[in-house]
């Protein structure tokens, strides 16, 4: 497409890629917990500042914004 200007992939395989890049995204929320909080910070507030931490310190929203964004673009 960079090249040519034009779309040639086949339709079935297009919708395949979006199928998979759904896929993927509903994978990193469910299965990698990414927005659940554990058990431990519900109950205890110095883990609950410790998980937040952590959140920030690697930057998980940032990361998943990024990963949404680009899932979408390929949609």
């Amino acid at each position: 497409m960079e090249k040519t200007g034009t779309f040639t992939m086949d339709k079935k395989k297009l919708l395949q890629l979006v199928g998979k890049a759904n896929s993927n995204l509903a994978d990193v929320i469910l299965k990698v917990g990414l927005f659940e909080r554990s058990e431990i910070a519900w109950r205890d507030a110095k883990y609950a500042q410790i998980y937040e931490y952590l959140r920030e310190e690697y930057e998980v929203a940032q990361r998943f914004g990024n990963l949404d964004f680009k899932l979408k673009f390929v949609e």
